[in-house]
């Protein structure tokens, strides 16, 4: 019988539905009762009765029905079950979209062979985050000594317009107000010894400035082996293109500049199997340079102004010989991080940290002036930071390990140190009742301090938030400061 358009439609329709249903959906169940329970489901088309006032068209030619592509190849097995789905597969298995294909077993290859190439060259040069973390302890301690000998710690000889200049060069690292404002916030006990903090601020800017936020500047940036002369703006060059390395792809320009530290300052067989000279020539350049940063740093008004004198010659010697040694060690630290840990530079003072005292910041640590201030952390919550007396390192997009669930990992060097405001009757209050919340809800909250841990508020703090969108990161905190 002829079939009205319509009919022939539907028709159609159903059996393109049911040709290609199981290419649409990979997971779906092949068995040989398909096609019977296709029809079941189907509605047949074979003595359709034809309404009156429909007329039937003549010669209607039926339409080729799709023919469902055949592997010819791999005969389809029997039992349905052994049809690997995509969906369900183990991890064991799972297809990587960019190397479909591949078998498992060349992917794996591909990896080991990558994990080969970055890992050629640093046996020499592998340490741990803690390892690092010990060392700039061992580094800010050793400037104590130094600033208790040669600072005066009361700086109440000293005018207010003296206190303006040392408070506007520190620029990042003090609030913004006038001497006559800051002194009243300043707790007693600190206050004190105010130009030992001010001073000890002074001097760990400095190494941020000159030797940790252009890593570069012990490079000679010579032509060739005879050039006498040495390019004093090929550190600051080569640092703008690691910038723009950074922007265009974070991950591998991180390791380009780990790459060109390692390459630049190898000194025993295990760094490198070629001439060591070139990186012993680096080496000695880095103590170097020491004695001209310590004789810029006092010279500056600011520090002057809070140094002891007048001194002995002898002492002025050792004054300054002590800080060479200081700076010196400062700069083995920078290449440390550099060479050996790796990432992206990050300072943490006040534009990141903020204003206020955050309690629970993986960035931050108060400094304590007294044993009222060390018995809980929690009532300093949302207190003013006055001063960032050592500010925060932080390496981040440091690639993680073959083997890691995280994309990169952002390592805490050391955290930031603030001086707070002297705390009115509110604030202690209101510490005093979230310090009690957190009591109450004490299990909520669980960090190790070995692997860190991931918030959106740490990721914003370190810059991360829009280079590592949608990607995993690992925040190290390593050590408690």
């Amino acid at each position: 019988m002829a079939w009205t358009r319509a009919q022939a439609r539907a028709k159609q329709q159903t059996q393109q539905s049911a040709s290609y249903s199981i290419l649409d959906d990979p997971s779906q169940q092949i068995s040989p009762s398909e096609d019977t329970k296709t029809s079941e489901n189907t509605e047949t088309f074979e003595n359709p009765e034809t309404p009156d006032n429909i007329e039937e068209p003549e010669n209607l030619a039926m339409p080729e029905s799709p023919v469902t592509p055949v592997n010819t190849t791999t005969p389809m097995p029997a039992n349905a079950d052994s049809v690997p789905s995509p969906v369900v597969q183990k991890a064991d298995d799972r297809l990587y979209s960019l190397y479909s294909f591949l078998s498992l077993k060349e992917y794996l290859a591909r990896v080991r062979s990558v994990e080969r190439l970055l890992e050629t060259g640093s046996e020499g040069w592998e340490i741990e985050l803690p390892q690092i973390q010990r060392k700039y302890q061992s580094l800010r301690v050793r400037l104590v000594p130094w600033i208790i000998s040669f600072v005066n710690e009361n700086v109440g000889d000293l005018s207010d317009e003296n206190m303006n200049l040392i408070i506007a060069s520190l620029e990042g690292y003090c609030v913004k107000k006038d001497w006559a404002t800051l002194k009243e916030q300043v707790p007693h006990v600190a206050y004190a010894r105010l130009g030992a903090l001010f001073a000890e601020a002074l001097i760990n800017k400095f190494i941020m400035e000159k030797v940790f936020s252009n890593p570069f500047w012990y490079l000679d940036g010579k032509s060739g082996l005879t050039d006498p002369r040495e390019d004093e703006s090929f550190s600051t060059k080569l640092h703008y293109l690691y910038h723009r390395f950074f922007n265009t792809n974070p991950t591998f320009a991180t390791l380009w500049k780990q790459q060109t530290h390692r390459l630049a300052t190898s000194t025993v067989i295990d760094q490198a199997d070629g001439d060591l000279s070139f990186g012993q020539e680096n080496a000695d350049r880095l103590k170097a340079r020491a004695p001209f940063l310590v004789d810029e740093i006092l010279a500056s008004e600011p520090l002057c102004l809070l140094l002891k004198k007048p001194l002995e010659e002898a002492k002025v010697s050792l004054r300054r010989n002590h800080l060479i040694i200081f700076f010196e060690q400062a700069s083995d630290m920078m290449h440390l991080c550099e060479a050996y840990l790796g990432g992206h530079f990050e300072i943490q003072h006040l534009p990141e940290l903020g204003s206020s005292y955050k309690c629970d910041s993986d960035y931050m640590t108060y400094l304590a002036y007294g044993q009222e201030s060390s018995s809980d952390v929690s009532t300093f919550d949302g207190c003013e930071i006055l001063l960032v007396v050592r500010p925060g390192i932080v390496y981040s997009h440091t690639v993680a390990g073959i083997a890691s669930d995280y994309d990169s990992i952002s390592n805490i060097v050391e955290k930031a140190t603030v001086l707070l405001a002297e705390r009115n009757e509110a604030m202690q209050s209101t510490g005093k009742r979230k310090a009690d919340s957190l009591e109450q809800n004490s299990g909520s909250r669980s960090v190790d301090i070995d692997e860190g841990r991931v918030d959106p508020k740490a990721l914003k703090q370190t810059h991360l938030g829009g280079t590592a969108s949608g990607r995993k990161v690992l925040v190290r905190t390593g050590l408690d400061a």
